[in-house]
């Protein structure tokens, strides 16, 4: 699918159904971290923690869709200028604000010392929060710098290669992480013996930045993706089904399951994405609406985290909800701290320079 000149529907709406898939895994992990697999809270919010594990994958998917496009033309020097070095000023921004709040903010709210160490830990590794959402900022910043040599290479005329990549890269990274619970109290892992082939180019996220661009560029038959759906929906029900049966003996079980980097969490994503990319159809994006919640999505992937935190340990947290439904409290706060944060950037959106803060331009 060539997005030449044009404005898809399906990526829009791809990056809308992703930051609603951020914000519900954020607002769930409290419940996974803080309430017992036997109580109606875990077992609630653990479906939507694992129904909204799609969300990271797909905003890498998109990317790798969009930069990867060699319908579009590319210059190196404007795209390190103009995009990744104000995204680096703004990850170092943002991190220096969160680790403010964590350290001075939040405690000040909830009645708890200022702790400076607590803003230092902030900065250095995210310590101070359950919804450390900053490392995400960092791992573009990376792998942005990825893009102009992936655009010498990934392109239609090597189609067969980019899939032969997909395929090590999944062998190399997917099926040894996810194995690794055969492992997990050995002194060896699956893991560790396949890193003995230092084949690291081919682990972490960088499997969804081809498959964003494969899947975007070359048909998908019907009965193929049947197939896909029905692997994705065996693999959400894995994940799901996995954490909430074997955390209370394997505590790192998501890390195999719902890590992103594993076989059912790959799976699942790749059936997601495919799935809107189908019900979309090629359409053209004309409804302006769309396109600006579209472009707001940064800015409330960075603000929902502050509202989610005033929310559940200030505002309502779940301990004074009238009514103990941990489905209706899920969808309340989503829909609040959703409303909220896109209200924040659209008032900053109106504010010339200080809309650059959100990535607006």
């Amino acid at each position: 699918m060539s997005t030449q000149n044009k404005w898809y529907l399906s990526y829009d709406v791809l990056r809308i159904v992703a930051i609603l898939g951020v914000i519900s895994v954020h607002l769930s992990t409290f419940f996974v971290i803080n309430y017992k697999p036997n109580t109606i809270e875990f077992f609630t919010e653990n479906i939507f923690n694992g129904l909204g594990d799609y969300a990271v994958p797909i905003f890498l998917m998109i990317t790798g869709a969009l930069l990867l496009n060699e319908d579009k033309p590319f210059d190196d020097k404007k795209f390190i200028y103009k995009r990744w070095l104000p995204l680096a000023l703004l990850t170092i921004f943002w991190t220096v604000f969160y680790g403010l709040f964590y350290g001075y903010g939040l405690p000040a709210l909830t009645h708890q010392p200022a702790s400076f160490n607590g803003f230092l830990n902030y900065l250095i590794c995210f310590k101070g929060s359950d919804y450390p959402h900053m490392w995400y900022l960092y791992m573009i910043v990376g792998m942005y710098l990825l893009i102009p040599i992936l655009r010498l290479f990934v392109k239609r005329e090597n189609k067969k290669y980019i899939f032969w990549l997909i395929i090590g890269c999944f062998i190399i990274q997917c099926i040894p992480q996810t194995l690794g619970f055969l492992t997990v109290d050995a002194e060896f892992t699956v893991k560790d013996f396949v890193g003995q082939f230092y084949l690291y180019p081919l682990t972490k996220m960088i499997i969804y930045f081809f498959l964003g661009w494969y899947i975007s560029n070359f048909k998908i038959a019907k009965n193929k993706r049947i197939i896909i759906y029905i692997l994705g929906i065996i693999s959400a029900l894995i994940m799901v089904w996995s954490v909430q049966t074997y955390i209370g003996v394997m505590p790192s079980i998501r890390a195999y399951v719902c890590s992103g980097a594993d076989i059912t969490n790959t799976l699942y994503c790749i059936a997601v994405y495919v799935f809107i990319l189908a019900i979309c159809k090629d359409k053209e994006n004309n409804h302006p609406k769309i396109k600006e919640l579209s472009s707001f999505v940064f800015g409330i992937f960075i603000m929902h985290v502050l509202f989610l935190e005033l929310f559940l340990q200030v505002i309502y947290p779940y301990s004074k909800f009238a009514l103990q439904i941990p489905v209706l409290y899920h969808i309340i706060i989503l829909t609040t701290v959703f409303v909220l944060s896109y209200i924040t950037v659209l008032i900053v959106s109106k504010i010339k320079y200080v809309k650059k803060i959100f990535y607006l331009k």
